[in-house]
């Protein structure tokens, strides 16, 4: 008969009283300050009047020619719906209703931002929590990912998918091995979640779900009595994602293009890692990225190290070998599949993501973590501090440029030609004319409409970029109004030109070296160089 000693039989009790009361408070404090720094993030969103993302202006456009569609002459001309089977839904679905109980555009733009970055952190904190030896004041990692690239770019239906990954990650930390109808059904409404959203998120969750379930389970495949089991456990997770392999498929057939980038060398092809490009918004950020990515990396091989020498890698470290997949696949992913676009920055970010997971998850010390959370604020603030100018400038322009446009009349045809230098930097002005939505005017430069996986669509003749994959190719612009004019019948009313090195009349002579007189400048912004408005003359006189 075995004797059990009075520690024995206390290490069998479940703990109770005041040491788990004591935990409990410690839980609550942490998470409050979580969801209180989260929130303090969140006001340079609401602090301005526009939300300056690039391509954001853009999709809240062609949300509102969706939504008005069916009221706007100029649009059932121009424009012709549609629903892609897959991609961007979710993000065109949520912008609609937000217009259509009459939200202002420039709110909604600020509503999906503080959605995509609560939710982000939300769900980190929920991945995180699925390993109950991980300390909560961990979380606090994640912050300095939550105003990322393609966040600021405008990525909204991208961006909502990307918390969803991590919820993913965190329904199979939480049940890899013992899943069930309840917790197979979770996992497959958030597989269907990801899938309305983005086409490259959905692909990473399904990545990330069977990378962790084959890590937890595939062991058990040699033995036996639970090879059954194990395999069981393994198809149940990863099957949620086979009904949507169909619709992506079909979506795949009508984009065919495979574009590679000329890469010369491994450090070319390192240089997006340590550089962190997927954190790097604007020029003034560049240091601070790059010096978190050097902190982040040492901590990181202490942490493995230590978890070595201990013998203490598991299955939980299959989040860093994840992590590790993701960055190879960006190394070596195409600069364009179909009508994706900026693969590698995308790939990079959910890397990073799963980094930060893996070292919130496997530090288990609460001292090495609140360290470690005291290092994530610092370089978040440092980071906020770095990007305000910016983001100050940024509205500055909109706001002249919105100005400037007032005059615009409803129903115009219009084109904004952009001579800012080509980076690889957040630029907002890029698409500023679809400020100007709400005038219903017809944008022929609309990028998003001279695609197939969005929204709406340009009906033939009307997309002034005939090859919308290298819209900066248009260099003939004079020609191209020519051709617009001739296959539509059309006239252009207003020409709007930003970032101008030159005087407005000069920039546009440039452009339309014989039939700049037919326009005549009708407002400039102050500076004369963020915007100037030209309006046809025939059309003035009307």
């Amino acid at each position: 008969m075995t004797t059990l000693s009075a520690r024995d039989l206390r290490a069998m009790l479940p703990v109770t009283g005041p040491g788990r009361d004591f935990q409990s408070r410690k839980g609550a404090v942490d998470a409050a300050l979580f969801a209180a720094l989260v929130a303090l993030l969140l006001v340079p969103v609401w602090a301005f009047p526009y939300f300056p993302s690039q391509d954001g202006p853009s999709h809240l456009f062609n949300s509102h020619v969706f939504l008005a569609y069916s009221q706007v002459p100029a649009f059932q001309q121009a424009f012709s719906p549609q629903i892609p089977p897959a991609g961007n839904l979710t993000g065109h679905a949520l912008a609609i209703f937000l217009l259509k109980i009459g939200v202002p555009a420039a709110d909604c733009e600020k509503i999906l931002a503080s959605i995509c970055i609560a939710g982000l952190a939300a769900a980190f904190y929920y991945a995180l929590t699925g390993v109950t030896t991980a300390p909560r004041a961990n979380a606090l990692l994640i912050l300095p990912f939550l105003y990322n690239w393609p966040l600021q770019m405008g990525f909204w239906s991208f961006s909502l998918g990307v918390p969803l990954v991590l919820v993913c990650a965190g329904l199979c930390l939480r049940y890899a091995g013992r899943w069930d109808a309840k917790h197979t059904w979770q996992l497959l409404l958030a597989a269907a979640a990801v899938y309305a959203c983005h086409p490259i998120s959905w692909a990473a969750s399904a990545l990330v779900t069977g990378l962790i379930v084959l890590a937890h389970d595939a062991p058990r495949l040699a033995a036996g009595p639970s090879r059954r089991r194990a395999v069981m456990q393994i198809a149940l997770p990863m099957a949620v994602f086979v009904p949507f392999i169909v619709p992506n498929l079909l979506f795949a057939a009508h984009n065919e293009n495979l574009r590679w980038d000329h890469i010369s060398s491994l450090r070319e092809r390192f240089w997006p890692v340590y550089n962190m490009t997927a954190l790097q918004l604007f020029e003034g950020d560049v240091w601070p990225v790059k010096i978190l990515f050097l902190v982040l990396m040492a901590v990181s091989a202490a942490n493995l190290l230590l978890r070595v020498r201990g013998r203490r890698i598991g299955w939980i470290d299959t989040l860093l070998a994840s992590a590790a997949v993701f960055i190879v696949m960006g190394m070596w992913s195409p600069a364009r599949v179909g009508e994706g676009t900026y693969l590698q920055v995308r790939l990079f970010l959910f890397a990073y993501l799963l980094w930060m997971l893996w070292l919130a998850a496997t530090v288990p010390a609460r001292a090495a973590g609140i360290s470690l959370a005291a290092l994530a604020v610092g370089f978040t603030g440092w980071l906020m501090a770095a990007r305000l100018p910016y983001w100050q400038m940024f509205n500055r322009d909109l706001v002249q440029f919105v100005k400037a446009t007032e005059q615009v009349a409803a129903g115009s045809t219009i084109c904004q030609l952009d001579f800012s230098e080509p980076s690889r930097f957040v630029y907002p002005m890029e698409h500023a004319v679809d400020l100007l939505a709400a005038k219903n005017v017809v944008d022929v430069r609309d990028y998003e409409a001279g695609r197939k996986a969005f929204w709406t669509h340009f009906r033939p003749g009307y997309f002034l970029d005939e090859n919308y994959l290298a819209p900066s190719s248009l260099r003939d612009f004079e020609g191209a109004l020519e051709r617009f004019e001739a296959r539509t019948g059309k006239r252009l009313d207003y020409i709007v030109l930003t970032d101008m090195k030159a005087t407005p009349g000069d920039s546009l002579r440039r452009e339309l070296p014989v039939r700049w007189t037919d326009y005549e400048l009708a407002e400039v912004s102050q500076p004369p160089s963020i915007a100037a408005v030209f309006v046809r003359k025939a059309h003035s006189r009307e």
